[in-house]
């Protein structure tokens, strides 16, 4: 993880640990529902009940297609002390292809917990619709899929020491590592 003097908060999810990689080449992804991630998490940081599991080095929102709710939130912001700021807060993304190549919604969001405003929300619209009924169309959903989409970036106003970041979905089942806030 970067360490600079503008980097406010930067965490990597290297506690979690339990559950199946989804990375590894394997057609079913066979992770435990009860290595829920409130239960490894670092001080300062919650999460949902349910919806946020913990994966080797990464965390897991939503359970199914059905149960893709969830949320998880930093600690506050301390370093920023008490005049507001402006803030970057950038991670990286990976998003589920089922074993029946069905669509899931992407619905990844950043909002804020206190003080600040968030500006635009990342764009998912350019990924591929997920689609399996040929070997051609397997193979490129799985080259899209089965991968890290790194950098994506939402900016936020006016954040202080209060301000606590939210990662939370609706739908679809996301997979969430490397998030990094930095003060510009």
């Amino acid at each position: 993880m970067p360490d600079d003097d503008n980097i406010v908060l930067a965490h990597g999810f290297d506690e979690a640990f339990n559950g199946h990689d989804y990375f590894i080449p394997a057609r079913y992804f066979l992770s435990n529902y009860n290595n829920l991630y409130n239960e490894v998490m670092p001080d300062g940081w919650s999460a949902s009940d349910t919806g946020v599991r913990e994966c080797p080095g990464y965390v897991m929102f939503g359970a199914n297609q059905d149960k893709g709710s969830g949320w998880l939130m930093t600690p506050p912001l301390a370093k920023l002390g008490d005049t507001p700021s402006e803030i970057t807060v950038t991670f990286d993304l990976a998003f589920y292809a089922s074993a029946a190549y069905k669509n899931e919604t992407k619905s990844m969001s950043v909002s804020v917990e206190g003080p600040g405003t968030v500006g635009a929300q990342p764009d998912y619209s350019d990924l591929p619709s997920i689609n399996g009924a040929t070997i051609a169309e397997m193979e490129a959903t799985d080259k899209a899929y089965f991968k890290w989409y790194e950098g994506y970036q939402v900016k936020i106003s006016g954040a202080t020491k209060d301000t606590r970041i939210k990662f939370a979905t609706a739908n679809g089942r996301h997979f969430l590592d490397n998030i990094v806030v930095t003060k510009d």
